[in-house]
């Protein structure tokens, strides 16, 4: 019986540990950050894989946290003490503030089979025009078929710049045209609110109709509101 044992002691003592015969990765740095940068389309950085095992390390894929990142590397098989550059970029444009994303690196090292790196910063969004719809659900409360009801409503300027008001639809439950509520272009001043007030018909005990506001927004040129009946 001690022969045995010893024998079993001996046995898990000569085993190679997990991973000695594999790719071992190793990332930096662990984040980016940009600081502050321009609204200006594009920007990149690089980190650098290392494969500090004694096999060949391959990626197996790798996986960004939002379509506005994207990652780029030349060669998916490392080998050993060799080294990868994955270059990492993220697009400024129309995404002004603070951003944290993630790049996912998945490996066939055994040990850390998946390691991240982050990207982070602060864009600084180019002056624009902005709209707002004081409501985006406008309802009407056990309407009467042929009763007139006053739907009223505001468009309020809230960006860097001036905002044009293009044109004021009313929609039916199609999205046509069934009335136009402004025709002429308005320009409104930075902080100031336009009010309309649209008078409605209840064509049916149950209706739809939208408000649709057309501008010089440059992130939404469509605000949509909804009137329920």
């Amino acid at each position: 019986m001690k022969f045995l044992v010893g024998a079993i002691f001996i046995t898990l003592l000569s085993a190679p540990p997990a991973g000695a015969d594999s790719g071992s990765i190793v990332v930096t740095p662990a984040e980016h950050f940009f600081g502050e940068i321009d609204e200006a389309g594009l920007v990149e950085t690089s980190f650098k894989i290392e494969n500090r095992g004694v096999a060949a390390l391959t990626i197996l894929r790798i996986k960004t946290s939002c379509g506005c990142t994207a990652s780029t590397i030349e060669n998916n098989i490392i080998m050993p003490g060799k080294s990868e550059i994955l270059k990492v970029s993220y697009d400024t444009d129309r995404r002004p503030g603070p951003f944290k994303k993630s790049v996912s690196i998945y490996s066939d090292d055994p040990e850390h089979p998946l390691v991240s790196v982050l990207i982070k910063g602060k864009v600084i969004g180019k002056p624009a025009s902005m709209a707002r719809i004081s409501n985006s659900v406008f309802r009407i409360k056990n309407p009467v078929v042929g009763k007139t009801y006053r739907v009223s409503f505001s468009i309020k300027s809230m960006g860097t710049l001036p905002l044009l008001i293009k044109r004021v639809h009313l929609l039916d439950s199609k999205k046509n045209i069934i009335r136009i509520i402004q025709e002429r272009p308005q320009k409104v001043d930075i902080g100031v609110s336009i009010k309309f007030d649209l008078q409605i018909v209840a064509p049916a005990k149950s209706f739809r109709f939208y408000i649709e506001v057309i501008s010089d927004d440059r992130f939404q040129p469509v605000l949509m509101a909804t009137i329920v009946g």
